[in-house]
């Protein structure tokens, strides 16, 4: 009974093993995809583009379904959407 109570202990564990694998197999790749986004912004001068891809990034990091940038327009004295991915976000309303 205690080698079969072992082998579920080990199974358990290697289990939990690949899990954590997967998932910092998935962290290295937004990371590296924010890696690269920072060496672009580096290059770009384009606010929008940068933006999109910041929230891309960012979204996959977090694994989120949508999301938007807001900036404070100083002349409206607003936040303005600037990049948003996924329809949801239209929906969103700005304060």
């Amino acid at each position: 009974m205690t080698k079969h109570f072992l082998r579920l202990t080990v199974t358990a564990a290697e289990t939990e093993l690949v899990k954590l694998k997967d998932e910092l197999a998935n962290e290295l790749v937004a990371m590296t995809r924010l890696h690269e986004l920072s060496n672009r912004m580096m290059r770009d001068a384009e606010l929008k583009p940068l933006l999109e891809e910041v929230l891309n990034a960012t979204m996959a990091f977090q694994k989120a379904d949508f999301g938007l940038v807001q900036l404070f327009n100083p002349e409206t004295m607003a936040l303005e959407i600037v990049a948003q991915l996924r329809e949801e976000a239209a929906s969103i309303r700005t304060p």
